[in-house]
Protein backbone atom coordinates (compact mmCIF):
# COMPACT_ATOMS: atom_id res chain seq x y z
CA UNK A 1 0.00 0.00 0.00
CA UNK A 2 2.99 2.34 0.53
CA UNK A 3 3.57 2.94 -3.22
CA UNK A 4 -0.11 3.76 -3.64
CA UNK A 5 0.01 6.13 -0.67
CA UNK A 6 3.17 7.83 -1.96
CA UNK A 7 1.61 8.27 -5.40
CA UNK A 8 -1.55 9.88 -4.03
CA UNK A 9 0.40 12.05 -1.59
CA UNK A 10 2.28 13.47 -4.61
CA UNK A 11 -0.89 14.01 -6.64
CA UNK A 12 -3.06 15.46 -3.85
CA UNK A 13 -2.67 19.18 -4.44
CA UNK A 14 -3.94 19.15 -8.04
CA UNK A 15 -5.98 15.95 -7.89
CA UNK A 16 -9.50 17.41 -8.16
CA UNK A 17 -8.42 19.96 -10.76
CA UNK A 18 -6.75 17.33 -12.97
CA UNK A 19 -9.81 15.07 -12.79
CA UNK A 20 -11.99 17.88 -14.15
CA UNK A 21 -10.09 18.52 -17.40
CA UNK A 22 -10.15 17.06 -20.91
CA UNK A 23 -11.32 13.57 -21.84
CA UNK A 24 -10.87 12.32 -18.26
CA UNK A 25 -13.03 15.21 -17.03
CA UNK A 26 -15.87 14.19 -19.37
CA UNK A 27 -15.69 10.58 -18.16
CA UNK A 28 -15.62 11.67 -14.49
CA UNK A 29 -18.55 14.04 -15.07
CA UNK A 30 -20.71 11.16 -16.39
CA UNK A 31 -19.61 9.01 -13.47
CA UNK A 32 -20.40 11.77 -10.93
CA UNK A 33 -23.90 12.18 -12.33
CA UNK A 34 -24.56 8.44 -11.91
CA UNK A 35 -23.01 8.40 -8.42
CA UNK A 36 -25.11 11.31 -7.15
CA UNK A 37 -28.32 9.89 -8.61
CA UNK A 38 -27.56 6.52 -7.05
CA UNK A 39 -26.41 7.95 -3.70
CA UNK A 40 -29.54 10.14 -3.58
CA UNK A 41 -28.29 12.36 -0.74
CA UNK A 42 -30.95 13.63 1.67
CA UNK A 43 -30.45 16.58 4.00
CA UNK A 44 -28.75 15.51 7.24
CA UNK A 45 -27.98 11.94 6.14
CA UNK A 46 -24.71 10.63 7.56
CA UNK A 47 -22.45 9.68 4.68
CA UNK A 48 -19.02 8.05 5.02
CA UNK A 49 -16.71 8.41 2.02
CA UNK A 50 -14.10 5.63 2.20
CA UNK A 51 -11.02 6.59 0.21
CA UNK A 52 -12.22 10.19 -0.13
CA UNK A 53 -9.12 11.60 -1.80
CA UNK A 54 -9.16 15.40 -1.95
CA UNK A 55 -12.93 15.44 -1.46
CA UNK A 56 -14.27 15.43 -5.02
CA UNK A 57 -17.51 13.74 -3.98
CA UNK A 58 -17.43 15.31 -0.53
CA UNK A 59 -17.97 18.78 -1.99
CA UNK A 60 -20.99 17.54 -3.92
CA UNK A 61 -22.43 15.73 -0.88
CA UNK A 62 -21.91 18.80 1.30
CA UNK A 63 -23.67 20.99 -1.29
CA UNK A 64 -26.64 18.60 -1.01
CA UNK A 65 -26.54 19.08 2.81
CA UNK A 66 -25.37 15.57 3.66
CA UNK A 67 -23.57 15.09 6.99
CA UNK A 68 -20.23 14.09 5.47
CA UNK A 69 -17.07 12.42 6.75
CA UNK A 70 -14.25 11.40 4.44
CA UNK A 71 -11.43 9.01 5.32
CA UNK A 72 -8.27 8.34 3.36
CA UNK A 73 -4.88 6.73 3.95
CA UNK A 74 -3.07 9.68 2.31
CA UNK A 75 -2.25 12.52 4.69
CA UNK A 76 -1.90 14.94 1.77
CA UNK A 77 -5.33 14.04 0.39
CA UNK A 78 -6.83 14.68 3.83
CA UNK A 79 -5.11 18.09 3.95
CA UNK A 80 -6.66 18.97 0.59
CA UNK A 81 -10.11 17.75 1.65
CA UNK A 82 -9.89 19.92 4.77
CA UNK A 83 -8.73 22.90 2.72
CA UNK A 84 -11.90 22.36 0.70
CA UNK A 85 -13.88 22.79 3.93
CA UNK A 86 -14.71 19.11 4.43
CA UNK A 87 -14.68 17.02 7.56
CA UNK A 88 -12.00 14.43 6.81
CA UNK A 89 -9.60 12.27 8.78
CA UNK A 90 -6.78 9.89 8.10
CA UNK A 91 -8.08 6.36 8.21
CA UNK A 92 -7.45 3.01 6.61
CA UNK A 93 -10.60 1.57 5.06
CA UNK A 94 -9.22 -1.93 5.71
CA UNK A 95 -9.95 -1.56 9.43
CA UNK A 96 -11.78 1.74 9.95
CA UNK A 97 -14.42 1.54 12.66
CA UNK A 98 -16.55 4.56 13.46
CA UNK A 99 -18.30 5.14 16.78
CA UNK A 100 -21.44 6.03 14.86
CA UNK A 101 -23.31 4.19 12.12
CA UNK A 102 -23.85 5.82 8.74
CA UNK A 103 -26.91 6.00 6.49
CA UNK A 104 -24.75 5.61 3.41
CA UNK A 105 -21.19 4.62 2.50
CA UNK A 106 -19.45 5.63 -0.71
CA UNK A 107 -16.37 3.78 -1.99
CA UNK A 108 -15.22 5.51 -5.16
CA UNK A 109 -12.05 4.58 -7.00
CA UNK A 110 -10.26 3.00 -4.06
CA UNK A 111 -11.32 -0.65 -3.78
CA UNK A 112 -9.13 -1.53 -6.78
CA UNK A 113 -5.98 -0.55 -4.83
CA UNK A 114 -6.68 -2.89 -1.90
CA UNK A 115 -4.96 -6.24 -1.37
CA UNK A 116 -8.16 -7.84 -0.16
CA UNK A 117 -11.26 -6.09 -1.57
CA UNK A 118 -13.54 -8.59 0.21
CA UNK A 119 -12.14 -7.72 3.65
CA UNK A 120 -12.16 -4.00 2.90
CA UNK A 121 -15.76 -4.07 1.74
CA UNK A 122 -16.79 -6.03 4.85
CA UNK A 123 -14.96 -3.49 7.02
CA UNK A 124 -16.68 -0.52 5.35
CA UNK A 125 -20.12 -2.17 5.58
CA UNK A 126 -19.67 -2.50 9.37
CA UNK A 127 -19.96 1.30 9.52
CA UNK A 128 -23.43 1.20 7.94
CA UNK A 129 -26.61 1.10 9.93
CA UNK A 130 -29.03 -1.75 9.18
CA UNK A 131 -30.72 -1.20 5.80
CA UNK A 132 -28.11 1.46 5.03
CA UNK A 133 -26.95 1.93 1.43
CA UNK A 134 -23.54 1.48 -0.13
CA UNK A 135 -22.42 2.85 -3.49
CA UNK A 136 -19.29 1.52 -5.20
CA UNK A 137 -17.43 3.05 -8.13
CA UNK A 138 -15.07 0.46 -9.58
CA UNK A 139 -13.11 -0.07 -12.79
CA UNK A 140 -14.41 -2.87 -14.97
CA UNK A 141 -12.74 -5.31 -17.31
CA UNK A 142 -12.47 -3.88 -20.83
CA UNK A 143 -10.24 -1.68 -22.98
CA UNK A 144 -10.54 1.41 -20.77
CA UNK A 145 -9.93 -0.79 -17.73
CA UNK A 146 -6.74 -2.17 -19.28
CA UNK A 147 -5.49 1.36 -20.01
CA UNK A 148 -6.26 2.31 -16.41
CA UNK A 149 -4.37 -0.77 -15.20
CA UNK A 150 -1.36 -0.02 -17.44
CA UNK A 151 -1.28 3.63 -16.36
CA UNK A 152 -0.87 2.57 -12.72
CA UNK A 153 1.69 -0.13 -13.60
CA UNK A 154 3.88 2.66 -15.04
CA UNK A 155 3.70 4.29 -11.59
CA UNK A 156 4.90 1.14 -9.85
CA UNK A 157 1.75 -0.59 -8.63
CA UNK A 158 -1.12 -2.73 -9.86
CA UNK A 159 -4.85 -2.19 -9.65
CA UNK A 160 -7.69 -4.66 -9.91
CA UNK A 161 -10.36 -4.71 -12.57
CA UNK A 162 -13.72 -6.21 -11.68
CA UNK A 163 -16.28 -8.31 -13.49
CA UNK A 164 -19.89 -7.94 -12.45
CA UNK A 165 -19.76 -11.55 -11.19
CA UNK A 166 -16.78 -10.81 -8.91
CA UNK A 167 -18.49 -7.72 -7.49
CA UNK A 168 -21.68 -9.64 -6.79
CA UNK A 169 -19.63 -12.20 -4.85
CA UNK A 170 -17.97 -9.42 -2.82
CA UNK A 171 -21.32 -7.81 -2.02
CA UNK A 172 -22.83 -11.14 -0.94
CA UNK A 173 -19.84 -11.87 1.33
CA UNK A 174 -20.22 -8.43 2.92
CA UNK A 175 -23.92 -8.95 3.64
CA UNK A 176 -25.10 -6.48 1.01
CA UNK A 177 -28.07 -7.03 -1.29
CA UNK A 178 -27.44 -5.61 -4.77
CA UNK A 179 -29.84 -2.89 -5.84
CA UNK A 180 -28.61 -1.33 -9.08
CA UNK A 181 -25.74 -1.55 -11.58
CA UNK A 182 -24.87 1.32 -13.93
CA UNK A 183 -22.19 1.80 -16.59
CA UNK A 184 -21.85 5.60 -16.75
CA UNK A 185 -18.72 5.61 -18.91
CA UNK A 186 -16.25 3.28 -20.62
CA UNK A 187 -14.29 2.57 -17.42
CA UNK A 188 -16.49 2.18 -14.36
CA UNK A 189 -19.44 0.45 -12.81
CA UNK A 190 -21.52 2.35 -10.30
CA UNK A 191 -23.13 -0.29 -8.10
CA UNK A 192 -25.47 0.20 -5.18
CA UNK A 193 -26.66 -2.18 -2.51
CA UNK A 194 -28.40 -2.34 0.86
CA UNK A 195 -27.00 -3.83 4.06
CA UNK A 196 -29.11 -6.82 5.13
Amino acid sequence: MSKVKEYFNRKAEKYNRNRSKGLLGKQISKEAEAVLETLNVKKGERILDCGCGAGYYGLKIKALEGDYLGIDISEEMIKQARKNGLRAERGNMENYESKQKYDKVLISGSLEFCKSPAEVLQSCVKNLKKRGSIVLVIPRIGLAGMLYFLFHVTHGFRTRLFSIKSIRQLLKKAGVKEREVRKPNSLTYVISGVKD
